[in-house]
């Protein structure tokens, strides 16, 4: 009898350490975020600083962008260093168009179609 009573308090700290390790564990994670930066991650920008200067940005020529002739642009939405441009008309004008901000150079484009 002594010999199980023991177990059981034995077993009884084995799950106080255990959640205590957790809860530590937990809470060190949220207070120090691992944060990892690879090659294709962008490398994290500081916020502007208000009334501090803006960095000019680098020119990179003309950049044409072929919608079709009937097409109109619709939408544009910059986000994340690139150019989301929408465009809308007959036929294969319902486009999407990802453009590099900083290059001008277009990343690809998403055809809209119907739902059938």
């Amino acid at each position: 009898m002594a010999m199980l009573k023991g177990l059981i308090i034995f077993m009884g700290l084995l799950i106080v350490v255990g959640v205590g390790v957790i809860g530590v564990t937990i809470f060190n994670r949220m207070n120090k975020p691992k944060v990892e930066v690879s090659e294709t991650t962008p490398a994290a920008v500081a916020p502007p600083v208000a009334g501090a200067p803006l960095a000019q940005p680098r020119p990179f020529g003309g950049a044409v962008l072929n919608v079709g002739a009937g097409c109109e642009i619709a939408e544009t939405r910059a986000d994340a260093g690139r150019l989301i441009v929408r465009t809308e008309g007959p036929g294969a004008c319902r486009r999407i168009h990802i453009l590099d901000l900083a290059t001008g150079a277009s990343l690809g484009t998403l055809d809209v179609l119907p739902a059938r």
